[in-house]
């Protein structure tokens, strides 16, 4: 049987999730509140991994995915995590958030994206406020053991095309090609701390780093919050299910999809 590109790209999605909830379910992250999972705010923003100037220490690396954990502050002196999937083709990510209708796909070599939300089966595309123009990097120290490796311990510094600088604190696993196990930002950006875990090197499919076909293209990050409370308001405004009138005389009969 002949599979369309369109219908390949479906598949590659769907295996996509089914490594999420794996994931997820060997990672142990159900720690994220309910109240969090539904902030549309929260699961459609951008993570600063892909949005940013900290992407570009993804593509010195081979191909490959992991596990990943992001901690960013959210109205202090809280703290956002993010627990999900990292693919990695070289100049892309896409980050998969579990338990979440979200994903982004990021390219550092444009400095710019999509958000994808499967709810809505959109996307829109978004951009970085201030991408890097190059960026520095030390050989490092060696340094303690992370998240069961031994690695080095360098400084990034990149400078942003606003005349500012970003600087970044990185944990090189030596025996992962000098992967950066742990990312943490110094200054120039939010804080942001970064755990990889689980690395695999594989070549993802290259539809994963576009958006699926089938999917309505909206204008702006905004514009998919927008359709999403519309929605939602409507939900919440539909009028309730009347009983069905019957004409045998008998006790008036349940609504649609009611005995």
């Amino acid at each position: 049987m002949n599979i369309s590109p369109r219908q390949s790209r479906a598949v590659q999605w769907s295996r996509l999730v089914a490594v999420i909830a794996i994931s997820a379910l060997v990672g142990g992250c159900a720690g994220r509140t309910k109240k969090a999972l539904r902030d549309d705010n929260f699961t459609l923003n951008p993570p600063l991994l892909v949005s940013g100037p900290a992407a570009l220490l993804l593509t010195n690396t081979h191909s490959f995915s992991a596990r990943v954990t992001i901690e960013t502050p959210s109205n202090p002196p809280k703290t956002r995590t993010i627990f999900g999937v990292l693919l990695n083709d070289g100049n892309r990510v896409l980050l998969a958030p579990v338990k979440s209708d979200s994903s982004f796909i990021w390219d550092t070599a444009r400095n710019s994206g999509y958000v994808i939300n499967e709810a809505l089966e959109g996307f829109a595309p978004y951009g970085a406020s201030a991408p890097s123009t190059n960026f520095i990097a030390d050989v490092g120290t060696p340094a303690e053991s992370v998240n069961g490796h031994p690695s080095r311990k360098s400084t990034a510094i990149m400078n942003l095309s606003d005349g500012t600088t970003a600087k970044f604190t990185v944990w090189r696993a030596a025996d992962l090609n000098d992967f950066p196990l742990r990312i943490q930002s110094v200054s120039g950006t939010p804080d942001l701390t970064v755990n990889f875990s689980d690395l695999r090197p594989e070549t993802p499919a290259t539809g994963l780093f576009e958006p699926p076909d089938g999917f309505m293209r909206y204008g702006s990050l905004q514009a998919i919050k927008d359709e999403l409370t519309i929605r939602k308001a409507r939900l919440k405004n539909k009028p309730p299910m009347t009983p069905l009138k019957d004409n045998t005389g008998g006790p008036p009969t349940g609504g649609m999809g009611h005995p």
